[in-house]
Formats: structure tokens, sequence, C-alpha cells
């Protein structure tokens, strides 16, 4: 009897179906997070190189103008001396208020995709040449 009985059953039933398909569908769900994270963190690392290759870029501009900022060190903030500095759309270079031969250059971005910190630093030292 209970042969039988086996041997009437032939596939799934509905409630089998319908729960492989939720576990189906909450596990590409979860491959599909983590895709959009993983992208969400290559977007910042990348914002993180430019910005990291922009400040290297402006502390080298300033050597090409340190006996000028060394001389006169409020020139270090006027508008003319700032638009040497090319920057990334969104990008926002942040130097001291003053020339020192120690300071920090900064560049911060906007990015509402990522939380945390979104500034790259670098110290810079030169030394008094003029």
């Amino acid at each position: 009897m209970r042969h039988a009985a086996l041997a009437r059953q032939q596939g799934f039933n509905l409630v089998e179906i319908m729960v492989s398909m939720v576990l189906a569908v909450m596990v590409f769900l979860g491959l599909a997070k983590g895709q959009v994270v993983s992208l969400q963190q290559a977007h910042y690392s990348l914002q993180s190189t430019l910005a990291t290759i922009e400040a290297s870029n402006s502390v080298e501009q300033i050597w090409s103008s340190l006996c000028e900022v060394q001389r006169k060190p409020e020139r270090f903030t006027q508008a003319d001396f700032l638009a040497r500095f090319t920057l990334q759309d969104g990008h926002r270079l942040v130097l001291p208020n003053r020339y020192s031969d120690n300071f920090v250059v900064a560049i911060e971005w906007q990015d509402e995709r990522v939380s945390g910190a979104k500034r790259v630093e670098l110290n810079a030292g030169f030394p008094p040449l003029c």
C-alpha cells in the first residue's frame, strides 16, 4: 500500500515550489545588495585616488611658487594664487589660512552614496629657501 502511494506522487507540490522560489529570491536580493555596495566602494576608491593625486599635484604647484609665498605668506590665500589648482568637479581644495613651512593639504568631495570621511589629507613640508 505504501509503495502504491509513493508511485502516485510525481513532482513537487505547490508549497515546496513556493518555498524554494522565496529562498531563491532572497538569495538573489542578497547578491544584488552586495553588488550595489561593491560598486559604491569602487566609486569611493576612485574618488579617493583622484583626490590623493590632486593633493599631491597641489603640493607640486606650491613648490613652483615657493619663494613667492615664503616672501609674502598672505599671497597663499589670494584668489589668483588659488586659481592655479585644477580639481575634479565636486572636489574642493582646503589649505590653511596662512602659509607656513609645514601644513596639511586636503581635498574634500561630496558623495551621498557612501558614508564616512570624504577627505584626503597630505602633510606638506617645505624648506625655507627664500
